[in-house]
């Protein structure tokens, strides 16, 4: 199983706790405004993950305000699955300690 999360910038501080707890492999992709591009380093990103982290950087550049792309961060993050099955989650609902090991 994969854990499969889309998530902004301000919120890439949650990847190394949610892999402490799963255990498994996650792909991710996240979500920075241009705005927010120099205050985003993606080296400090899923530092914990030892199971192997997969990351979709997408950095809007068309300026002014803009929606959150959710559905295309979404598929971005499932194109970087690479098991047979996954998990697809909201980056606030932490899976519970184990939870990887249980479903396989």
């Amino acid at each position: 199983f994969t854990l499969v999360l889309q998530l902004s910038w301000d919120r890439a501080w949650m990847l190394d706790p949610i892999c402490e707890r799963w255990r498994a492999p996650v792909a991710a992709a996240i979500y920075v405004p241009e705005a927010d591009e120099n205050r985003f380093d993606p080296e400090t990103v899923g530092r914990n993950c030892t199971h192997g982290v997969r990351l979709h950087i997408e950095v809007d550049r068309r300026g002014g305000p803009s929606t959150y792309p959710v559905n295309r961060l979404r598929n971005a993050a499932l194109a970087q699955v690479r098991t047979t099955h996954f998990l697809l989650a909201d980056v606030d609902h932490w899976p519970m300690d184990g939870l990887a090991e249980q479903l396989n």
